[in-house]
């Protein structure tokens, strides 16, 4: 009877310990996501790069929706990806090892966050200047040499399938 209570506590302390690591993954990729959100996500991510991917959501294989069609019309598209936002997805990771009386190893967990990132404030002119430039540029003109053309957000980040 006192091995299997032995094996039962040493499972519920293993048990513990995994939750604990995990919730510290959760609290680490709210965190980082939300300082990235906050700076438009722009700039080095915190913490390491490779696990912070912006625009990911088309590419875990969700279905953007009717943002996603509208985002493909020509003169909307631009405009739309630009008052409606970009989403960025934060992974965090931790590693615990197994005990030995469970088949030894090591256990990975990944959390990931995801978040809309903060936009910048754009004026009328600068929207509408975007919206021209798009639309130039689905002809494959460029109009680079008159005015500065916004850029496009960015999508696809660093990682977006850790």
């Amino acid at each position: 009877m006192l091995p299997l209570m032995a094996i039962c506590w040493g499972g519920l302390f293993w048990r513990f310990q995994s939750i604990d690591k995990h919730l510290d993954a959760a609290a680490e990729a709210r965190n980082h996501a939300w300082q990235y959100s906050a700076a438009g996500c722009e700039g080095p991510p915190p913490g390491d790069p490779g696990d912070m991917g912006v625009g990911c959501v088309k590419q875990q294989g969700i279905n953007g929706g009717w943002m996603e069609v509208v985002g493909k019309i020509p003169l909307l598209g631009w405009l739309v990806d630009n008052i409606m936002g970009v989403e960025l997805t934060k992974f965090a990771h931790r590693q615990q090892d197994a005990p030995k009386l469970f088949g030894g190893g090591t256990a990975k967990q990944t959390y990931p966050y995801t978040l809309m990132c903060n936009e910048k404030s754009r004026g009328v002119d600068e929207l509408l200047t975007g919206v021209i430039c798009e639309q130039v540029g689905s002809m494959g003109l460029s109009l680079d040499f008159a005015v500065n053309c916004p850029e496009r957000p960015k999508r696809g980040g660093a990682n977006c399938n850790p």
